[in-house]
């Protein structure tokens, strides 16, 4: 079974876990709300990192503010 794992800085209150079954292979999906905490986020990650087939970081910021400018 393959083991699909989304980790969110998102609400734990949204998190589900569930088992599929997509072209003959049968997966295991999880996501893990962390509320915000980035230290658990990245604990999370690293737990997964060598339980998971496939590992997914949600809501996390991706625009930068330099001086002036957002990138």
């Amino acid at each position: 079974m393959k083991k699909v794992v989304g980790v969110t800085l998102g609400s734990s209150k949204k998190d589900f876990e569930f088992t599929t079954e997509f072209l003959g292979q049968e997966f295991s999906v999880k996501r893990v709300g962390t509320d915000g905490d980035m230290a658990k986020a990245w604990e999370l990650m690293r737990r997964y990192q060598a339980r998971g087939d496939s590992i997914g970081l949600g809501e996390v910021t991706d625009h930068y503010h330099v001086g002036v400018r957002t990138i």
